[in-house]
């Protein structure tokens, strides 16, 4: 047996969104993944420690893009690029005054 895709993936994207929450006015507040791209280049044995590194590369009004990597003893076993949305910071639409 191996390590499920599905699993790799969702280790990156839990330490990613991690990231965001340590920003400050984030604790308590959620975020929407609005678009991944994965590679998932080995697989991983039963008793393989998956280290996984993730960087958010950007964060404006809500809208944040990051990457993350697993490895295993230092050979990469998957990668990915994700889109994560925090609704509580995104603009709020003006209505026009009349």
């Amino acid at each position: 047996l191996a390590m499920p895709g599905t699993l790799q993936i969702e280790a990156m994207l839990q330490t990613l969104v991690l990231t965001i929450y340590t920003l400050e006015g984030h604790k308590g507040k959620f975020s929407f993944i609005t678009d991944i791209k994965t590679k998932l280049v080995a697989k991983i044995s039963p008793g393989s420690p998956l280290i996984v590194h993730a960087e958010l590369l950007q964060y404006r009004r809500g809208v944040g893009k990051g990457v993350a990597t697993g490895k295993v003893n230092d050979t990469l076993v998957c990668q990915g690029e994700f889109t994560l949305v925090s609704p509580h910071n995104l603009p709020r639409p003006t209505v026009p005054q009349l």
